[in-house]
């Protein structure tokens, strides 16, 4: 039986992508949840207007 070490570190890269990742990701995260909201509140106001 052949036994291949699998080594994680392969595959983290240095804290200075993950921050750099993260300040990128988090406006997009919140630019995204205000579009969903503002498309929610758009709906309801047009429900609103159709009753």
């Amino acid at each position: 039986m052949r036994t291949t070490s699998f080594k994680l570190s392969r595959f983290i890269g240095p804290v200075s992508f993950y921050k750099y990742a993260f300040s990128l990701a988090i406006p997009l995260g919140i630019t995204n949840l205000l579009a969903i909201s503002m498309g929610a509140l758009d709906t309801l106001m047009i429900s609103w207007i159709i009753k």
